[in-house]
């Protein structure tokens, strides 16, 4: 094997290992809420935020943590990510209320804004050619789709057997893993590095994003949208104004504004963010519709799920294979329609509480998100210059961990009561639906057919 080739092998081994920590982490914890619920004594508030604190932090923080790989370079920037990813598991192993739990989360999502940019900065500076790309990101994310169908499995089993702590606590060997891969690899050259760090821009993103959240979390509980409500949407547009005001002056802006007018950016970003919502919000439904209507233990529930987790990996599989014979966009719409399909196919819980009725749902969202995220994820990285690789890495992973994050706080409050979820079922559903006929729409409208922007933009990702 060629120097070059063992540097590729370790550094996707690596990388692999961190985007399994992420998704094992989000997965896991899923499963274990309602035990967490129930020893902790938890309300449906409190037991929104043991989620919804790792996903603030990871949303709001990712675009910091892209910029910290194109200054520092992603090879320290992700090794500091995992140190402190295993010190924050570790934190969550060993709470015993709900404060140190938060406390645990709220690190874990400030170190896993770091560590998920890194790991895919690290692919695209080391994979140069286009499908060697592509097919590296597959594998990254196939990796994940393994976490998905083991981390409902192992995190119940873990659960039930031995203890909901032990489901963070896994997190550490795996952290030790990734630093030994990680640390003999001496990388290709990451480019030009930026020389400032945009604090401003920083804080602003920070708070836009949890006065948003908040908001959403409250007129979800509440059911209406009361004066605080109303105030917080209006401090929202405000900040949002401040913030474009400001990363237009700012030399190194946290999101470079001329980025917006490449058109792959644009309408992949709601893609990415759209497809969170839809496919997350899906997945904390059904793990609380597995539990609580139809009454599985919290093992069952993860064994219940394969055929999601599967088809996910199936279809990262294929989507490498297929990357040099279809248009990109061809693949990313034709996957688009699968998970409309599935997610059409949940409205049959309106008519019938038989598992078998979902299966075929499963397997078409699972294999439609497997298909289609590896191939936006490549056009994606494709449409930025090379200096902001990072930048880039942290908003695509950014956007979907806010989609992520919207979903729980948007379909939490329906999981209170058996009777509320049942009756209420279908809208949510439906939200869902329109949602991802939305990313329909973008991928057949916004999306350039495979054009290679990455290497016709100029040196502020705008269009030339």
């Amino acid at each position: 094997m060629s120097e070059s080739q063992d540097v590729k092998r370790k550094v996707l081994l690596a990388a692999n290992v961190s985007y399994v920590l992420v998704i094992l982490d989000s997965s896991v914890v899923n499963v274990a809420l309602p035990t967490i619920k129930s020893e902790l004594m938890l309300d449906v508030f409190s037991l929104q935020w043991v989620v919804n604190a790792y996903l603030l932090l990871f949303a709001s923080l990712l675009l910091s943590g892209g910029a910290l790989c194109d200054r520092y370079g992603s090879k320290v920037i992700y090794i500091s990510g995992l140190s402190f990813f295993a010190l924050a598991s570790l934190i969550c192993g060993a709470s015993s209320g709900s404060v140190s739990l938060l406390s645990g989360r709220i690190l874990q999502g400030i170190t896993a804004a770091v560590l998920v940019p890194g790991s895919l900065s690290l692919i695209t500076h080391t994979f140069k050619d286009k499908s060697e790309r592509t097919q590296a990101i597959a594998s990254w994310a196939s990796w994940g789709g393994v976490a998905l169908v083991f981390g409902p499995i192992v995190g119940g089993w873990m659960t039930e057997y031995l203890s909901w702590r032990s489901i963070f606590l896994i997190n550490i060997p795996l952290c030790l893993l990734g630093i030994f891969l990680a640390c003999p690899v001496s990388l290709m050259d990451e480019g030009e590095k930026s020389t400032s760090f945009d604090v401003k821009g920083q804080l602003l993103l920070f708070f836009i994003f949890l006065i948003t959240l908040s908001c959403v979390m409250r007129v979800s509980k509440e059911n209406h949208l009361d004066r605080y409500s109303t105030l917080s949407f209006l401090i929202v547009l405000l900040l949002v104004y401040f913030f474009v005001l400001i990363e237009r002056k700012t030399k190194n802006p946290i999101m470079p504004l001329a980025l917006f007018r490449n058109s792959n950016f644009r309408s992949i970003s709601w893609i990415f963010f759209a497809g969170a919502f839809s496919f997350f919000g899906s997945l904390f439904i059904l793990t609380f519709w597995f539990q609580d209507v139809l009454h599985f233990s919290a093992m069952e529930t993860g064994l219940l799920m394969l055929p999601l987790s599967l088809s996910v990996i199936g279809g990262n599989k294929i989507s490498g294979v297929l990357s040099n014979r279809y248009k990109t966009s061809s693949m990313m719409i034709f996957g688009a329609l699968l998970r409309l399909f599935g997610f059409a196919g949940l409205l049959a819980t309106q008519y019938s509480h038989s598992y078998y009725l979902l299966i075929l749902p499963m397997i078409l969202i699972g294999f439609g998100g497997g298909l289609g995220s590896p191939m936006s994820t490549s056009l994606f990285m494709q449409s930025v210059p090379r200096k902001y690789t990072g930048l880039a890495s942290g908003i695509s992973r950014a956007t979907g961990q806010m989609g992520s994050a919207l979903a729980v706080a948007v379909f939490a409050k329906m999981v209170s009561s058996e009777s509320i979820f049942v009756s209420n079922l279908k809208y949510a559903v439906l939200t869902i639906i329109l949602v991802t006929f939305s990313i329909v729409l973008i991928n057949i409208f916004g999306v350039n057919n495979d054009m290679d922007t990455y290497n016709s933009t100029s040196s502020d990702g705008a269009e030339r």
